[in-house]
């Protein structure tokens, strides 16, 4: 699990789970690049780096490369090898997990109702106080890299909600 540190209002890795994690990361590392590993073996490792990553901040990031390489394949034995796109995002977590460790949950000043939240992974989403939506992209976004798609979120939601906002 996580560790939250209440006064700190932070979230956390524990020793146990950063040592794991970076152990891992190394033995993926630790491999030429003729050597494949399964499309399981992939979802093992993302599941890990995802559960990480609400962690460690900028950590979803260094997913994107790993990602594709695991979700074209069809069958749990199918298999892949790093690309070294992939294989840069994993030194990243190798060199940087430790550094980056600890996302704040929420700064005191802030209060929930005043934050939006969004998601463009597979559909648009954005929650904003009890408010929410969630929609299909349109054609002309649904293609586009997730940057794009993120955008897209933020902007539907300025549309939505921005009344509400002035001031």
């Amino acid at each position: 699990g996580l560790t939250i540190d209440a006064a700190r209002m932070e979230i956390r890795l524990p020793p146990a789970k950063l040592s794991q994690l970076s152990s891992t990361v190394s033995s993926w590392l630790a491999y030429d690049s003729r050597h494949s590993f399964s499309k399981h073996e992939g979802q093992v490792l993302l599941g890990l780096l995802s559960f990480a990553a609400t962690a460690v901040r900028p950590g979803r990031l260094f997913t994107h490369r790993l990602r594709p390489l695991v979700d074209k394949l069809r069958e749990p034995h199918h298999r892949f090898r790093l690309s070294a796109g992939a294989r840069t995002d994993l030194l990243w977590w190798r060199t940087f997990l430790k550094d980056w460790n600890g996302i704040s949950i929420i700064p005191p000043s802030v209060s929930l109702a005043d934050s939006l939240y969004t998601d463009a992974a597979d559909h648009a989403g954005a929650v904003w106080g009890n408010r929410w939506f969630s929609c299909d992209f349109p054609d002309f976004v649904a293609g586009e890299s997730i940057n794009v798609r993120e955008l897209f979120v933020v902007i539907l939601a300025a549309a939505t909600w921005g009344q509400h906002w002035r001031g």
